[in-house]
């Protein structure tokens, strides 16, 4: 249904989070063997795809100006993120080094979790990420989806702690390859080559400054 209301309203399309909510519910049509890994990838492409966004010279200023407007930091904290507050508002080395850090987390635990059985990986895999939604969260950044970082960590025990003697690897059903290749790899391809042909949400472009509808 919400795949065709989108040939009517592309708006409404978008905002049902169609690469977080819909693509995964059609995992669900498989059989649970193969549903637990199937959503896995999902999630962990989300993930990595939301990481790989934040390869660009923009984002240590979105971490800065998020910060500055977090109700919970002091003062010395988010002044520091300056290269020299105030005369210069830049973003500086501290701000980089807390971008990137949170970028190479982003991507290298999910990584981990895919393809790693060990309890103690996994949890401090899982835990890194926890971490990495709460600190957003206590931002309270604006016009953002906030119920996204709730819906994360409660999947990512779900489906990495609760069911984590499941892997990628026990991925065998075809169908299921084939839904996950033109969910998820297609989408993020073809977005990143043609921006103005897929929608920012579908291409995982999530801060890669380019949100057509």
């Amino acid at each position: 249904v919400i795949v065709l209301i989108g040939l009517r309203d592309k708006v409404l399309f978008i905002a049902s989070r169609p690469e977080i909510y819909v693509l995964p519910s059609a995992i669900f049509l498989f059989p649970v063997d193969q549903a637990i890994p199937g959503l896995q990838v999902a999630l962990a492409a989300v993930w990595i795809g939301a990481g790989a966004s934040k390869f660009t010279h923009h984002f240590p200023s979105v971490v800065t100006a998020m910060t500055s407007n977090a109700p919970f930091r002091p003062k010395f904290f988010k002044r520091a993120l300056y290269r020299n507050f105030p005369e210069d508002l830049r973003a500086g080395r501290k701000a980089f080094l807390l971008a990137h850090v949170s970028t190479a987390i982003e991507i290298a635990a999910p990584i981990v979790l895919l393809t790693c059985t060990n309890p103690w990986a996994t949890a401090l895999s899982l835990g890194a990420l926890i971490t990495l939604h709460l600190v957003i969260l206590s931002h309270v950044p604006l016009a953002v989806p906030n119920e996204w970082n709730v819906f994360m960590i409660a999947a990512g025990v779900y489906l990495f702690w609760i069911n984590r003697d499941y892997t990628v690897f026990d991925i065998s059903s075809p169908g299921l390859v084939t839904l996950l290749i033109c969910g998820f790899v297609v989408p993020v391809v073809v977005g990143s080559l043609r921006p103005d042909l897929v929608s920012f949400a579908l291409a995982m472009r999530y801060y890669a400054g380019n949100w057509p509808a």
